[in-house]
């Protein structure tokens, strides 16, 4: 939902031939690939006999609709919500025969619907106020107001009501819709539109699983961008919610009367109950929610939320505000649960403004009931198999609340964005095409069993140009998981090759047990929470190869257990040769270069037992056989490793204790958004070269893969280990204070770095060759500031090395 993301829209002039509908286009684009326009899901199909109720929803005595009133169909838990225009749509099945239409302020009417199998039937619903008129304030000898006693009513019948509900499963629709209005329009227009349908599963204390089952979507987007649901419905009977990634009191929370200053604005009737509609706001800290909340008499439960909050973005003068509302309905068990999630918010920028709209139908709530088997796995959100395979009567069926007319014409507009920003824009047209060659090219791996790109052709120091054939089975399928490939090093004139087999016993623990046999070039694991992804372009373009080498010849296995969603765990078994290997090559594509000589490792039997350990908070999503992160503000990785070889009990060349340890938090605060790492390492006894901890640039070219950003192409390395790194960026524009038009116009946030390394030898200095394997005794440390948001790639780092060491004294690097 809205409280766990943060809204980036990009804007401009409207220009369509040109340059607004390109930045248009990369608006809405970064807007689904980074997760932050959230989006829900839908009701199940009816059945061939059900009968269509269609209808709208008036105030007698005004004539005007009453949006998002709440139809209930008697004596189920099944219902829909109307939408912005009073309209709404329900399917009956041959056993129902009434329906409620309920809004708050309103009296209740019931409609006896005729039995019209396969037909349409029309209603027109006219709701009569219902108003209450208060009385004078009273002051009670407590001191408190009459509002702030009915909150205290609410706070203490909290734990009550959480814990009458142990879990529950649901049925959702979602309509998401954004638009924009430039200086030169009268109305906004539509720029993207989104309809998902999930059935959705929460647990105490918060397991939560959604299943997209359909989904529809304007030509502005891709279906496989059409992936987030519901996201944890907002409990506002829990003491905080989550709102831009912080922990926001709610108006109910146990120290709410501290926080929050309360007036009652009105009184209005729901199905004969009082429901008294409080406001608030914050007493000091501006930033906390504010709104009305509507808790009902006697029973003093939460019946309806409209809350807002404003937010300084980007350190400028103007804010932004997302309002947020819930409305309540009465299911099995007496229980009240929401049924109508509505957000709105509106974003200035430049000339142009940005609108998001979400409206969600949930319903077929089952609570306490008994929960498919397994449910609950590390994967948040999964998309069902065939999700895009419907036809247009299916569709219907799932829509919960009618499109609206401006909705109709939106779809038609996003056809009309995407072809204006295809055909006025070559570069974006292509960047366009590539990405959909990609995804063809996924497709054609995963439906043909064909491994990563990195088995049929990689480059490095060592090899030169490796060709070479791979195949995998997928284990999401049949539980059964293999591959097999084998390919050819031109420089170093061998041959590699590696088969692994396996199986999952168990999907919800993912309990695996596997076996490889291998004779190959591998890349040193120096710190095992960081795995090489390969270096091929950095090698070939940059003529810098990052990774150390050694040949790994016999086998291993391993058995792997996730005994929570969150944790996984692996204890394994490896018996090899290893050996050194020399750099071979000095082609890159910029022509002959020297790269520096591969570190020697020390040739023998390597026999080891592994125990492995690693905390991951982030959510994950699958598609299929695709797995993906989902959008994740805050994290938390911790990873613990243990390896230990040479024992009386396995033998082998060399014998040493090996434990590393990683910490890495990611947290979005007042400041904005920061991640601190540190990582730990020792190793005790005989080990060889290739056991050390190395301080170094570890892959790739991005900043964000190495916390030492001065440290170029220099590396150290020791029995002892450690690095620590901590990156802040902060809500701050420091390029508006310029008063410099062009400058002042730049749109960045100011971001602060700083990291200290250190590898040393406790003993044995003198079995290492110090030309090849130099320590760094002294410790190593640097600092630097950041451009956050100044380059579309990613943030602009400048960083200064503080130690006295002979790496780059100045270094500029790009985090993506």
């Amino acid at each position: 939902m809205i409280f766990k993301r943060e809204m980036l829209l990009v804007g401009g002039h409207r220009h369509f031939a040109g340059e607004l509908v390109s930045r248009l286009w990369v608006g809405v684009t970064l807007l689904i690939l980074i997760g932050m326009i959230p989006l829900c899901i839908a009701n199940a199909a009816a059945d061939k006999d059900d009968t269509v109720v269609k209808g709208v929803v008036n105030d007698e005595s005004s004539g005007e609709p009453i949006p998002f009133a709440s139809i209930s169909i008697l004596n189920t838990d099944r219902g829909t919500v109307a939408n912005e225009n009073g309209e709404f749509k329900i399917y009956l099945h041959p056993s129902d025969s009434t329906i409620k239409v309920s809004a708050i302020g309103y009296n209740s009417q019931k409609h006896t619907i005729p039995r019209q199998p396969e037909e349409i039937f029309h209603i027109k619903v006219s709701l009569t106020p219902a108003a209450l008129e208060l009385t004078g304030i009273v002051v009670y000898a407590d001191g408190l107001t009459p509002a702030e006693r009915i909150i205290k009513r609410a706070i203490d019948r909290k734990k009550e009501i959480l814990a009458a509900i142990d879990n529950y499963s649901f049925k959702a629709y979602t309509k998401t819709v954004a638009s924009y209005k430039t200086e030169h329009d009268t109305s906004f227009l539509v720029a993207l539109i989104t309809e998902t349908a999930s059935d959705g599963y929460w647990r105490q204390p918060d397991d939560y699983k959604e299943i997209i089952v359909a989904r529809k979507q304007g030509a502005t987007i891709l279906a496989e961008w059409n992936t987030i649901a519901v996201d944890r419905i907002p409990n506002f009977n829990r003491n905080s919610i989550e709102w831009g990634g912080e922990k926001v009191p709610t108006p109910t929370a146990e120290d709410a009367l501290d926080i929050y200053r309360y007036w009652i604005q009105d009184t209005l009737y729901m199905d004969s109950v009082a429901i008294f509609y409080l406001g608030f706001e914050p007493k000091k800290d501006s930033s906390l929610l504010s709104g009305v909340i509507g808790i009902a008499n006697k029973t003093y439960e939460v019946r309806e939320v409209n809350i807002s909050r404003k937010r300084v973005v980007s350190g400028e003068s103007e804010k932004s505000d997302v309002r947020y509302s819930q409305r309540f309905r009465r299911f099995s068990g007496d229980h009240w649960m929401p049924v109508d999630l509505h957000i709105d918010g509106e974003y200035p920028d430049d000339s142009t403004t940005w609108k998001i709209e979400q409206f969600t139908a949930i319903q077929d709530y089952e609570i306490n009931a008994d929960l498919p088997g397994g449910v609950f796995d590390r994967f948040r959100t999964e998309v069902a198999q065939g999700v895009d395979d419907y036809d247009s009567t299916k569709w219907a069926q799932r829509q919960a609340i009618p499109l609206s007319a401006r909705d109709s014409v939106g779809y038609e507009h996003t056809e009309f964005l995407k072809d204006s920003v295809l055909s006025n824009n070559p570069a974006i047209r292509i960047g366009f095409g590539i990405y959909q060659f990609n995804r063809k090219l996924d497709r054609f791996f995963e439906r043909y069993y064909i491994s990563s790109f990195a088995d049929w052709y990689h480059f490095n120091s060592v090899e030169g140009n490796y060709l070479g054939m791979g195949f995998k089975k997928s284990v999401y399928e049949t539980g059964a998981l293999g591959s097999v490939s084998a390919g050819y090093g031109v420089s170093s004139s061998r041959w590699n090759y590696n088969v692994s087999a396996g199986y999952q016993f168990d999907k919800y623990h993912e309990t695996t047990l596997r076996a490889s046999f291998f004779d190959k070039v591998q890349p040193v694991n120096y710190s095992p929470g960081v795995a090489s992804r390969g270096a091929t372009f950095q090698t070939l373009a940059v003529q810098r190869d990052p990774e150390n080498y050694v040949i790994n010849k016999g086998w291993s296995a391993e058995l792997g257990y996730r005994p929570f969603a969150k944790w996984e765990t692996s204890v394994s078994y490896t018996d090899i040769t290893q050996s050194a290997i020399s750099t071979a090559t000095d082609f890159t594509l910029r022509g002959s270069h020297t790269f520096r000589e591969n570190p020697s490792a020390q040739h023998g039997n390597l026999r080891k037992i592994g125990v492995y350990a690693r905390f991951d908070s982030r959510d994950y999503q699958r598609d299929g056989n695709e797995i993906s992160l989902a959008f994740n503000r805050n994290s938390t990785l911790i990873v613990l490793a243990h390896e230990r070889a040479g024992d009386r009990s396995i033998g082998g060349d060399f014998s040493y204790k090996r434990y590393y340890a990683e910490l890495a938090i990611n947290r979005y605060w007042a400041l904005g958004r920061g991640r601190f790492s540190l990582q730990l390492g020792i190793v005790r006894g005989l080990a060889p070269s290739q056991a050390l901890f190395r301080l170094g640039a570890r892959r790739g070219l991005s900043g964000a893969t190495r916390q030492l950003k001065t440290i170029g192409s220099a590396e150290f390395f020791g029995d002892r280990y450690a690095l620590a790194g901590m990156t802040q960026v902060i809500d701050i524009n420091p390029f508006r204070y310029i008063p410099l038009p062009i400058i002042h116009s730049f749109s960045s946030n100011l971001g602060l770095h700083g990291a200290i390394g250190w590898a040393d030898f406790d003993s044995r200095r003198s079995e290492f060759d110090q030309t090849s394997f130099p320590d760094a005794s002294q410790v190593y440390y640097e600092a630097g500031c950041g451009l956050a948001n100044f380059l579309p790639i990613g943030t602009l780092w400048f960083s200064w090395r503080l130690s006295d060491f002979d790496t780059d004294k100045f270094h500029i690097s790009i985090d993506f």
